[in-house]
Parts: C-alpha cells; structure tokens; sequence
C-alpha cells in the first residue's frame, strides 16, 4: 500500500525460473556468481525498461530457490505508476541483463541461462516471463500468504 510520503512499496519475484515467452530459463544459480554485485550499488526500478524513465530503486533482493525476489519504493514523482499499482493495473516485473554463460535447450529452442549479470529491473505493462510479478508489499500478513500469491 502506499506509504505517507506518496511512494508505494512493493514486493515480488523480478525473475523466476520458469521458461519465457522464447523458451528461455534463467536459474536461480545465475544470479549468484556475481551478476547482482554491480546493480546493488545502483539498484535502480525503470518503467517499462526506459532507461529515461526511472521510478524507484530496489530495497531489497534475493537469489531463492525460485529466482531473485525483490522489494522496491516507487517513488512519489512516478505518480502515475503508483497510481496504476495501487489500482491493479500494473503488477509485473522484468529484467534487463546480460547472458554470461548459456546451454541450449532443443525442446524449447531457448536457453537454460547459467550466469548473468543484471543491470535493471522494471515494472512492465507486459511480463516476457508470466510469473514474475508483484503486489503491494503491505498487502501480505504472512510469508506463506506472500508464497502462495506468487505463483
């Protein structure tokens, strides 16, 4: 929910690793070799990957067993994104990285991505992967009810 300065916090999996829209996996395994080091020093929230549009930064992140979980402050000056949060219209994550070390998957035609170095994550009006998604972090009264919304 929104917090009394005007920004919003939310909380969700910003990559997960379940197949995408091209067939491709990233592992929660690539995230920990290191990929993570350069954007924890700019943990910086872009709207729909626009590298001139900048709504908030990262309060928190994760490697888990399902991929890299998230907590960010949408800023009050993104009003407009707070706004389509709060009302349910937003709700999803992406992230903009680049591919390390990859194995091709033949019965997707995608890749199992082993290594990667992050250098974004956006709210998205449209997801590549389904389920990385978000909520309003003070909407969930229970770490299992946080899991179990997830997916």
């Amino acid at each position: 929910v929104g917090t009394e300065d005007g920004s919003v916090m939310i909380r969700g999996m910003a990559s997960t690793n379940h197949s995408d829209r091209s067939g491709d996996v990233i592992t929660a395994e690539a995230w920990k070799k290191g990929g993570l080091d350069n954007f924890q020093n700019n943990p910086v929230i872009l709207f729909n990957h626009n590298y001139d549009k900048p709504i908030g930064r990262a309060t928190s992140l994760k490697v888990t067993d399902s991929g890299l979980e998230l907590e960010a402050k949408i800023s009050k000056a993104a009003k407009d994104v707070c706004d389509l949060v709060k009302d349910g219209v937003l709700g999803a994550f992406s992230v903009g990285f680049r591919v390390k070390d990859a194995d091709y998957i033949e019965e997707t035609n995608g890749l199992k991505i082993k290594d990667a170095e992050l250098f974004e994550v956006s709210v998205v009006s449209v997801p590549y992967t389904h389920s990385s998604t978000f909520s309003l972090a003070a909407s969930f009264y229970s770490s299992a009810e946080y899991a179990c919304r997830l997916y």
